[in-house]
């Protein structure tokens, strides 16, 4: 057998490259169709004028939308040559979820303009604290002894002894119908310089002399530290950084009066603030050796729209509180019809003028009932925004 091998040789030609000078320069780039789909070409004169957006129907748009649309959904209710039940079941659930998302948002929306709040409770450890002003009265609110200096056991026996009605017209002395109530209060009340035996402020001496007279709901009484513009401060606790007192109430001077119990009422109270004492104070027996603790608690309100707290001024008072605004408003119904007021309200360089002892029979008396009511159900005294409470 031979074995033949053929040897094909290639040789390189020259490459003779002939530019043509006839061709355009423009090249006109056509549509085509590929598998029935007509490729749009650069040329924008030759889209097809049904494909125009601005010749779509309004039909046409609107599938057009919901089958590009992304809100999930849409489109499988829209679509074309599906079963009908599949759609019905999309609808259903399409609904549902735009139901319970607008419940949801109302829900919200109504939260929001509702103006929540949230109450923060903060315990703070300060190093100094003001010290409030210090209240104290006799539960007993005239002096036998000086009742009956004055002339005026008689009178003051029988103005607590439950009708006084027979004062005016049958009362066998003659009333002092001139007698005012703040006369008759301060010149048989009880002194401090009997009251008070013996005075501690911080392990250092004090007397009556550091006391004010103050007049309150519950008679005549004395202020301790009732200086709002030179507050004491206390800079630790314990009964050793406060005040102490030993106090005599003069048992053997009670006599009838406004009130029935032997000891003493004291109240704590912010100094800008009137002390009612009356309501709010903590009573006292005698014969008992009594610790009282002290706790400030500051709260502060949120205004309007989140809260209804607000602070009127006050003609009488340099602080704002619910209890002074009812007690001017309380004066002012009671200076309307008799014309006068009790010693304890305020007033504005003594108008209005404290009732004498016939006014306050005759008037005062038969309508601080009813006019109680109506301050309660007229005077609006709101919860001011920022306040202290020593409790």
């Amino acid at each position: 057998m031979n074995n033949t091998a053929h040897h094909n040789s290639f040789e390189p030609r020259p490459f003779n490259t002939q530019y043509d000078n006839n061709i355009p320069e423009s090249i006109s780039m056509k549509p085509y169709a590929k598998d029935g789909v007509t490729s749009s070409s650069l040329d924008p004169d030759v889209i097809s004028p049904q494909k125009k957006k601005g010749s779509l129907t309004w039909k046409e748009a609107l599938f057009d939308f919901t089958q590009n649309t992304t809100l999930h959904g849409i489109r499988f209710i829209f679509m074309n040559d599906v079963f009908i039940l599949r759609r019905l079941l999309w609808l259903a659930l399409f609904l549902t979820c735009s139901v319970l998302m607008s419940v949801q948002i109302v829900e919200r929306i109504v939260f929001f303009y509702s103006y929540p709040v949230t109450v923060n409770v903060h315990v703070n450890f300060n190093k100094t604290l003001a010290f409030p002003a210090f209240t104290v009265c006799n539960q007993n609110a005239f002096r036998a002894s000086a009742a009956t200096d004055r002339h005026l056991y008689r009178l003051i026996e029988r103005l607590h002894s439950g009708d006084t009605s027979a004062l005016l017209s049958q009362s066998p002395d003659p009333l002092p119908s001139n007698l005012s109530l703040d006369e008759l209060y301060l010149t048989t009340a009880h002194r401090k310089e009997d009251l008070i035996v013996r005075c501690e402020w911080q392990n250092k001496p004090c007397g009556p002399e550091n006391f004010t007279l103050v007049l309150t709901d519950h008679g005549v009484c004395y202020n301790f530290n009732d200086n709002p513009s030179e507050p004491l401060w206390v800079t630790s606790t314990g009964a050793e950084y406060g005040l102490k007192l030993t106090l005599n109430v003069e048992q053997y001077e009670y006599m009838p009066g406004p009130h029935d119990a032997a000891g003493i009422k004291i109240l704590l109270h912010d100094g800008k603030e009137f002390p009612k004492v009356a309501e709010l104070g903590l009573s006292i027996p005698t014969g008992t050796h009594t610790y009282v603790g002290i706790q400030l608690l500051k709260i502060q309100n949120l205004p309007a729209p989140h809260g209804t707290c607000r602070s009127e001024r006050s003609p009488y008072y340099e602080r704002y509180s619910p209890d002074a605004c009812q007690l001017a408003c309380l004066t002012k119904y009671v200076s309307e019809q008799c014309h006068c007021r009790h010693f304890y309200m305020p007033h504005i360089d003594g108008s209005p003028p404290v009732c004498t002892l016939g006014e306050y029979l005759s008037c005062y008396e038969r309508i601080i009932d009813q006019v109680k009511d109506r301050v309660r159900a007229e005077c609006d005294c709101p919860v001011p925004c920022d306040f202290l409470i020593y409790d």
